[in-house]
């Protein structure tokens, strides 16, 4: 209710999304209200009776189609008939005696989670504490240099030009980690713009079957209510297109600048911040998580990563901890209440490091293996409801 009232405006100048989240005759949402959406009804018993080929030809596409090139759109009959979903392997990544498996570009997150955790290797974390401003200094510098990789090389693999696994070479990632230090701090390159942060949302679930399975999903319509445009067939567009370097070397909304790699190029996929991860101990699920978040879903899942398995975190600490964000560009560190105490704060400041405070970063649903139980945990920073699961 508080979502749908807050993005009222916008919503209301689409018609068809106007008539179903902010109809004229009702006044603003309460909890408890009854949402109906018979034409997503209608799409979903579709798909249901049609698999993919409800997508594919007949009513949803033509009246999808027509909608868009009233609208000034571009789609058409042939994009519904061509697309294919990529089925790509994971990127498993070994790491403090774990198997991290992790997603592939167009998703950023297996080479981001690769990097950063080879960058901080050397440094003595756990040693040092939470707390402690070489802690967060050197993720800082960790992160914000995997974010100049991301931006400088990542995008659909169907367009690039060169061998992904250099970016992920031991001597790489080496050289790059002796360059990062505790008491110091990296300025981005002052040629390149300082774009403005937005928010970002995006959805994530993790799932635990009986027999050991786990799938671990990020999902979005890349901002809240993606275009806030709705087709005949009951289903709000995507606004995806920003997550494409539309004007390579300038910054999308999430202040993300990126590079040739993930231009606008017809049949290409737009680079992702999407990390969803499953964590392997022994042979054995350990872990199952993700958030939303825009850019800051990766560094969100670096963290719960080294809560539970560098600091030894319990499952419930290891979300609920209070996190941080730096990428490079813009070159602020944000942060939420709890993080950083005020020695930490003027000592990270002290080196030049630029900060700010936030109210919350991230949103993790996630599952831990606890002893002989399971443990599912909803992050209580988006009105989850903290510790929700415990299972034998």
């Amino acid at each position: 209710a508080n979502s749908l009232n807050r993005a009222h405006l916008k919503l209301s100048t689409d018609a068809i999304a106007a008539s179903v989240f902010a109809p004229t005759h009702r006044g603003p949402w309460k909890a408890g209200d009854v949402l109906t959406q018979p034409a997503l009804g209608i799409t979903l018993r579709a798909i249901a009776i049609q698999g993919e080929d409800a997508f594919r030809s007949g009513p949803i596409v033509e009246s999808t189609v027509a909608a868009s090139q009233s609208g000034g759109g571009i789609l058409a009959v042939e994009d519904f008939q061509n697309y294919e979903a990529v089925i790509r392997d994971v990127l498993p990544i070994e790491w403090n005696g774990l198997q991290i498996l992790a997603a592939t570009p167009p998703s950023s997150g297996g080479v981001f989670l690769h990097q950063t955790l080879a960058f901080l290797e050397r440094h003595p974390l756990k040693e040092w504490g939470f707390h402690d401003p070489k802690t967060v200094q050197i993720l800082g510098e960790a992160t914000a240099a995997a974010f100049r990789a991301r931006n400088r090389w990542l995008g659909d693999p169907a367009g690039l030009n060169y061998d992904m696994d250099e970016i992920l070479d031991p001597s790489y990632l080496s050289k790059t980690s002796y360059r990062l230090s505790p008491d110091h701090y990296t300025p981005p390159d002052q040629s390149l713009p300082v774009p403005p942060m937005e928010s970002s949302e995006t959805t994530h679930y993790s799932i635990m079957d009986g027999e050991g399975g786990a799938v671990s999903v990020t999902t979005t319509l890349n901002g809240s209510y993606g275009a806030k445009v709705m087709a005949p067939g009951g289903f709000l567009m995507n606004n995806e297109m920003d997550d494409f370097a539309a004007q390579p070397g300038k910054p999308n909304q999430f202040g993300l600048v990126q590079g040739e790699y993930n231009a606008v190029i017809a049949g290409r996929r737009p680079l992702s911040s999407m990390s969803p991860v499953i964590v392997v101990r022994d042979g054995r699920v350990d872990a199952v998580f993700g958030s939303p978040g825009g850019p800051t879903i990766l560094t969100t899942v670096l963290q719960v990563l080294l809560n539970r398995y560098e600091f030894e975190f319990s499952p419930e600490k290891s979300v609920f901890a209070p996190r941080f964000h730096r990428q490079d560009r813009p070159p602020t560190l944000r942060f939420e209440p709890g993080r950083l105490g005020r020695p930490t704060l003027k000592a990270i400041q002290g080196l030049g490091q630029p900060t700010r405070s936030v109210t919350s970063l991230g949103d993790v649903n996630a599952i831990f293996r606890d002893g002989n139980e399971w443990s599912a945990m909803a992050d209580p920073r988006r009105q989850g409801l903290g510790r929700v699961l415990q299972n034998q």
